[in-house]
């Protein structure tokens, strides 16, 4: 199967690559524009209000087994990517993934709970150093390790780095990399609030 999948589909380019291999399929679009990019969807994968947007060359999106992607997953620039590991989870249908630059991604391990999150690998606009004229406010990505539940309302900006087995509270701004595994991290910006937790997606009586 491949893009028919889709409830929309847009091609404007040449020698773009879409393998869907799922047919949990639902309201959901794909949109290209550009040259040599792919689109890797694994089996079992479930897309719900899904609106994905390519927009430059040689770019991919992959998708793992056992996943559940809601929201927007948007790339603009070259040679960039976004990667989600097996068994991750979107919750909310308001998430967005945005990409923007070259040689740019955000990468979601195995085992994620995310919530209605904003991640972003820019600033969309530049900041000049005054004296010289140079750019100062680079692009950077994000990785997001495995088993980390983000909550809602969270924002992630560029050059996170938040590693295993952590909980991002709710409403937290997320500006410098999250390195305490086993840990509560929460606030605007986010700080440690809490060791040696684990958690479990599903919620238990005692």
């Amino acid at each position: 199967m491949a893009h028919s999948e889709f409830t929309k589909y847009d091609n404007e380019g040449i020698n773009n690559t879409v393998n869907c291999l799922t047919n949990k399929v639902v309201r959901s679009t794909l949109s290209i524009i550009g040259n040599n990019n792919t689109v890797d969807i694994e089996s079992n994968v479930r897309l719900n209000n899904c609106r994905i947007v390519i927009k430059g060359d040689d770019c991919c999106l992959r998708i793992y087994n056992n996943s559940t992607v809601k929201g927007a997953l948007h790339i603009t620039g070259n040679h960039s990517y976004i990667q989600i590991g097996k068994n991750t989870m979107f919750t909310s249908n308001h998430s967005t993934l945005s990409v923007q630059e070259d040689n740019m991604s955000i990468s979601i391990g195995n085992n994620c709970l995310v919530g209605d999150c904003l991640m972003r690998t820019s600033d969309s606009h530049s900041i000049l150093d005054r004296t010289t004229g140079k750019r100062i406010n680079f692009a950077k990505s994000i990785i997001i390790r495995d088993r980390v539940w983000i909550a809602q309302g969270v924002k992630i900006l560029k050059g996170v780095i938040i590693e295993d087995e952590i909980v991002v509270g709710a409403s937290s701004l997320v500006v410098k990399s999250l390195e305490k595994s086993y840990s509560i991290y929460a606030g605007n910006p986010a700080k440690l609030i809490k060791e040696n937790i684990i958690w479990d997606k599903n919620k238990l009586k005692e």
